[in-house]
């Protein structure tokens, strides 16, 4: 198992893999640790690119903006 999602690819791996134990996984098993996992996981990853895209569109809109006068 992989302990940090690293890219896209492993990020939507990681989706998937989500969706397949969503409804099946019951907690204290390993199926239920592995979607505990995945699921910080996720979140840690969002977080960390939700942070790069914020900052990316303040770029953008300055430099909108400065063109647009």
């Amino acid at each position: 198992m992989i302990k940090r999602i690293n890219n896209e690819k492993e990020f939507l791996s990681a989706l998937n893999r989500v969706d397949t134990l969503m409804f099946h996984a019951v907690p204290g098993t390993p199926e239920g640790d592995e979607l505990e996992q995945l699921s910080k996981m996720i979140e840690e990853y969002e977080n960390r690119n939700a942070i790069i895209m914020s900052q990316s569109k303040v770029q953008d809109d300055a430099i909108n903006s400065k063109y647009k006068k």
